[in-house]
């Protein structure tokens, strides 16, 4: 498997590509989709780790260039996808953020569903990453583990944590979730978080003051 990362957007969003072979899947379509689709000649998925409008600005348009994508999403955060779903992440994303009115309503109505829903354990087919339910940052929160890497979406940070002062998010939740299923990973392992740079879950676990 081979990985890059583009930062994209206002909030530098890390975004994630995964190659195998001829195939290739995102993590977290941020925002630039331009700069996304310059790097795939095809797209077998999109796996968003959580809901909040930071890391799937650019969605619609990945899914019109390679419409038979499938998109992997946890179930408790899948209603903000979609329509209607799209429209109340727009209001969540004004709520938080001003500058995000100039997206209007057609936008958000262009959020594609969910197509795949996944849960704890549950493995993403051909690419192999295991699903990690990991609530605290919002209910439906996921990482993806394989081979000593780990995509950590919002949930662990370098010597941080992810906001939990946001709608559906819990600050004893989001720290349950880390010490009882990210911390008991190998120490060597990778995390690639949903912003800033990569560490290791030896070094958080030395190192990161909120755990």
């Amino acid at each position: 498997m081979r990985i890059e990362k583009l930062v994209t957007g206002p909030y530098q969003t890390n975004c994630y590509l995964l190659f195998k072979g001829e195939m290739a899947w995102v993590i977290d379509p941020a925002d630039e989709a331009k700069r996304i689709l310059e790097r795939l000649n095809n797209l077998k998925g999109v796996i968003l780790t959580h809901f909040h409008y930071d890391h799937l600005l650019a969605l619609p348009q990945l899914i019109k260039a390679f419409p038979t994508a499938d998109i992997f999403m946890h179930p408790l955060d899948s209603p903000y996808l979609g329509p209607l779903g799209g429209e109340a992440l727009g209001a969540f994303a004004r709520s938080i953020d001003p500058a995000f009115s100039h997206l209007d309503v057609s936008f958000w109505r262009s959020l594609p569903a969910a197509t795949v829903l996944v849960e704890e354990g549950d493995v993403i087919p051909e690419i192999g990453l295991e699903v990690m339910h990991t609530p605290g940052h919002s209910l439906g929160s996921i990482c993806l583990y394989k081979e000593g890497s780990l995509f950590a979406g919002d949930t662990l940070f370098a010597n941080s944590i992810g906001r939990t002062d946001l709608i559906h998010s819990d600050p004893a939740l989001i720290v349950n979730s880390i010490k009882t299923k990210l911390l008991t990973l190998p120490k060597a392992t990778v995390v690639y978080p949903g912003h800033g740079p990569e560490t290791t879950i030896g070094k958080e676990l030395a190192n990161n003051p909120f755990l």
